[in-house]
């Protein structure tokens, strides 16, 4: 399945303000910190893989 890639763009921005609001929820709840700070840490990081491609995509279609 092919995404434009401002979709997609948009898609990884919502995916870094969903990382950013678990992290913020880990901090203000201590029984949970451990499972919030995972789960931002792995949006995190699918948002940038996202970042990456997207990057890669970009400098493709420009060539």
């Amino acid at each position: 399945m092919k995404m434009n890639l401002k979709t997609l763009s948009k898609i990884n921005w919502v995916l870094i303000a969903i990382a950013l609001l678990t992290f913020f929820y880990s901090l203000r709840d201590p029984r949970h910190a451990y499972v919030a700070g995972g789960v931002a840490l792995a949006l995190w990081a699918i948002a940038y893989g996202l970042e990456l491609y997207i990057k890669k995509q970009r400098k493709k279609e420009e060539q």
